[in-house]
């Protein structure tokens, strides 16, 4: 566990809150920041017959989980990724032969 200071230790900060524009435009920039950097590769994962790059933290999730059993809701959790694109990813990765599909013993979904 991290050392975390105690709450009398943290100091009030003294410095505005931002503006809810100001908050959007600095949202606004990490898009256009993230779009630059992930396009290009994108592009090279595709024409190297790669998977995508969401794929890439898909397997990444599922290999740090230790087992590497992980439940669908588990990574939607994890990755904050929409149940149903989720879905298709894993099923490109199953169908590529990346990931195997079990069924759940429980109610909370297919493994991954």
């Amino acid at each position: 566990m991290r050392d975390v200071p105690p709450v009398s230790a943290i100091r009030k900060s003294t410095r505005p809150i931002p503006s809810e524009r100001k908050l959007v435009s600095i949202v606004r920039e990490i898009r256009r920041l993230s779009r630059t950097i992930t396009m290009p590769l994108e592009r090279e994962l595709k024409r190297a017959g790669c998977p995508p790059l969401e794929s890439y933290e898909v397997l990444r999730e599922i290999h740090e989980s230790g087992d590497g059993r992980l439940t669908t809701v588990e990574l939607q959790i994890r990755l904050s990724v929409p149940g149903h694109r989720l879905s298709r990813l894993i099923d490109r990765l199953a169908k590529d032969g990346y990931v195997g599909r079990e069924k759940a013993t429980s109610d909370a979904g297919p493994t991954s």
